[in-house]
Formats: structure tokens, sequence, C-alpha cells
């Protein structure tokens, strides 16, 4: 099974990326690669990170999460960013992961929802 999967809608400007596994310092290449890729294709302007079918609690590396949030610096046009499927014990350290990712920049907003319909009508009426 693969760990992840990354999506990109070019008409709604939305970045899709679902997590089926807790990603690693060696998954990071490749899924900077595909992001990279989505990106090139257009300016999304918000992304959905579902982890609903993710197994084992989504704790990242240190090393990871500083790529991630590298990555989130190299591509400002991402301000909204919709989460689904985080459980309550993983919000208070997911939380505190996207205000690391947002850094200085007030204009980046994330939320938490239960399914990826909520998290849709919450980025398209932002």
């Amino acid at each position: 099974m693969k760990k992840y999967h990354i999506t990109y809608e070019i008409n709604s400007k939305i970045l899709y990326i679902y997590l089926f596994e807790v990603l690693k310092e060696e998954d990071m290449e490749p899924v900077s690669s595909t992001l990279e890729w989505a990106i090139g294709e257009g300016k999304p302007t918000s992304s959905i990170v579902d982890v609903t079918k993710m197994r084992g609690f989504p704790v990242m590396s240190r090393k990871v999460r500083e790529r991630l949030g590298h990555m989130n610096k190299k591509y400002p046009s991402i301000r909204r960013t919709a989460l689904v499927g985080v459980s309550s014990a993983a919000r208070v350290v997911a939380k505190a992961i996207m205000n690391l990712f947002r850094g200085d920049r007030k204009d980046v907003e994330f939320s938490f929802f239960k399914t990826e319909e909520e998290a849709l009508a919450w980025l398209k009426e932002g």
C-alpha cells in the first residue's frame, strides 16, 4: 500500500494530500517531487490533508517537519489548509506543527474537519 497520494485540481486550485502512513525522512524526496509537480501545474490557494485512513499516530520526525515547513515557505500561494480525520489527541500536535509551518505569515489559516465535504465547504467560503 502507498504511504500517500497527492493530486491537484486545477479548477478549484485545491491541493489534495492523502496520508496512509506516517511519513519518514526517506519519503520526503518523492513527496517533494510530487508536490513540486502539482504546484507547477498551477498556483494552489488551498490544501486538504486527509489522514482518515492513516495507520498509527500521526507524529513525524523533526527532520520531516522541518522539510515540510521549508516547502510551506517555498509555496506561499497556499493560504488555507483543511485537516481531515485528525483525532482529538492528535489535534494538539497538529496545531503546534501547523503553527510552526505558518511562521510569521498571518494570512495562513487552518482548521480541522471530520469529513472532506465539510473541509471543501470551508475552503470554498474563504
